[in-house]
């Protein structure tokens, strides 16, 4: 058997310019997931060179996993200190949870700095230092390939992959939702309201639109360890700028406090402290705290639609 020899291509022949060649490349759907495959994540772009004041994220995006914002910041570079400062300058403007630097090379000091990051911050925001290369076989096309540098020591657990090809934290998720549909069903009330949809190794469980563009939804995510309800407003819905400009009604109504997402596809979420992984005996308590949330929600949400 004849074997080819693995040759790195330099950066720069591939993508002569970091923002309009690598950072446009990269924010397409299909090579968004192959960054997203190495992280375990599943990345949906929302927005390229997003404003924070003055400056400019590369990519905006989401984690589909988690629900989670992200920031990517790109540097076709060896890592230095004017890109971990616009790291951080991003993920403070667009309050995002999970940050994604990629390098060309990771300095050692600034290793050291993401890994610090990681250790003093809360588990609410997740740092990522990613070295990029450009590969080829002989006369082959040449491949991109991501290799993480440091990453937060809990997101690895969280995400060790088992035999069956599903995380462990994906058959925990599934585990979680089966059970929350054993409990709906007890809940006349909550069955004229909502149907419920098959359970699933992810951390959200979506519900039939009540307007259009707009739809309830549940997140239990282990990372942040929080529960969450969201109203979901698409950025094509007539109704994005009424929630937009009058969510503050449901609030006031309800005597809660939504927090809201900042991409275009707006969210208006009514969170809760609880950590699904922790005990699974205290499930019961998440699953009557969710129904009770959307069944005062729900009926708010339809008045901002209804004029």
């Amino acid at each position: 058997m004849k074997l080819g020899v693995l040759k790195q291509v330099p950066l720069r022949e591939v993508w002569k310019n970091e923002a309009s060649d690598f950072t446009t490349w990269l924010v397409k759907p299909e090579n968004l997931k192959l960054l997203g495959e190495t992280l375990d994540m599943e990345l949906e772009p929302l927005e390229q060179e997003s404003r924070v004041g003055k400056y400019s994220a590369d990519i905006l995006a989401k984690n589909l996993n988690t629900d989670q914002t992200v920031v990517i910041e790109n540097q076709l570079e060896d890592s230095n200190h004017d890109h971990l400062g616009k790291c951080i300058t991003y993920a403070a403007g667009k309050e995002a949870e999970i940050v994604i630097w990629i390098v060309k090379k990771a300095n050692e000091e600034h290793r050291k700095a993401v890994e610090w990051l990681n250790e003093k911050t809360d588990d609410e925001i997740a740092f990522f230092l990613v070295e990029v290369e450009a590969l080829k076989i002989g006369d082959s096309d040449v491949a991109p390939n991501f290799k993480i540098i440091e990453s937060p020591n809990e997101w690895a657990k969280a995400f060790k992959r088992g035999s069956d090809g599903i995380s462990e934290t994906g058959q925990l998720y599934q585990r979680f939702w089966t059970e929350f549909v054993e409990y709906a069903k007890t809940r006349d009330d909550f069955r004229r309201r909502f149907k419920t949809t098959k359970p699933l190794p992810h951390n959200w469980m979506s519900f039939a639109s009540f307007a259009s563009g707009c739809g309830l939804s549940l997140v239990c995510n282990t990372f942040s360890k929080r529960a969450m309800v969201k109203v979901y407003v698409s950025h094509h819905s007539p109704f994005h700028e009424v929630f937009k400009e009058r969510y503050q009604e449901i609030e006031e109504a309800l005597g809660i406090e939504f927090v809201c997402g900042t991409a275009k596809d707006r969210t208006y979420a009514v969170v809760s402290d609880f950590d699904i992984a922790a005990d699974e005996s205290k499930w019961g308590a998440c699953f009557k705290w969710f129904c009770d949330t959307m069944l005062r929600v729900l009926p708010e949400a339809k008045k901002l639609t209804n004029g």
